[in-house]
């Protein structure tokens, strides 16, 4: 849309564009009193960001990356699936898992206005570091291969932002790695956030009943302590 001065009602209707929308380019520019239109020989045009955008390919290995380290191969069965296509898109510097069809719908909502779309999977942050977030934690519960079972007990202080002791864990998946991702699950196996190992599993099997296991990442607790912040 070009905006042509002095077009009475083009003119007009571009203030109301550049107070209801966000919008870039030479074409208008902020001043301290508003608005001010465009010379007539201003080729450029308005650049009107309403929708979600793609990843980048640099945010799509930074965030398979982060995935990848909780769920493994499984990455690949987030794209390729037999019930639709799924994709993800970038809000806000918010990162959403959804269906094809749930964007399109999601398309016809003004970006301003949309709030999110989907499963949110996490954040970028200002310096572009991704960080997953609670929010992820169906997706991560149904493909992590990585399981640690805590106790009734230090199932509270887990919820409380704190470690995994050796004392806390009743049960693990085999096989478990240095350094991975694995999800933390209550007694009656149900998923109550996730965590990073420090040390393999054979190894944790032998040590200190006071030894750190897993370092917390993000517990359920967080949709308590930070729904005001969490979307």
């Amino acid at each position: 849309m070009r905006c042509r001065h002095p077009l009475t009602t083009i003119y007009a209707w571009c203030i109301y564009l550049s107070k209801s929308l966000h919008i870039t380019g030479d074409a208008w520019k902020a001043q301290t009193y508003g608005f001010v239109a465009p010379s007539r020989s201003s080729k450029s045009r308005l650049t009107i960001e309403l929708k979600m955008r793609e990843l980048k390919p640099e945010e799509v290995e930074t965030v398979f990356g982060k995935l990848a380290k909780y769920i493994g191969k499984n990455v690949e069965k987030l794209i390729d699936r037999n019930d639709g296509k799924y994709v993800f898109r970038v809000l806000k510097d918010r990162v959403y898992y959804m269906s094809q069809q749930l964007e399109k719908m999601a398309s016809n909502i003004p970006r301003k206005q949309l709030i999110g779309s989907g499963l949110l999977i996490g954040k970028f942050t200002h310096h572009k570091k991704f960080h997953i977030k609670i929010t992820a934690l169906p997706l991560l519960a149904v493909f992590a291969p990585y399981r640690i079972r805590i106790t009734p007990a230090s199932e509270l202080s887990f919820l409380y932002k704190n470690d995994v002791m050796k004392s806390h864990i009743t049960h693990m998946s085999e096989g478990i790695p240095d350094n991975a991702g694995v999800v933390i699950v209550s007694a009656d196996d149900q998923p109550v956030g996730f965590g990073v190992t420090t040390k393999s599993g054979n190894e944790a099997l032998n040590s200190d009943p006071a030894s750190k296991i897993v370092i917390h990442q993000a517990d359920v607790g967080e949709f308590l302590r930070d729904q005001d912040t969490m979307f």
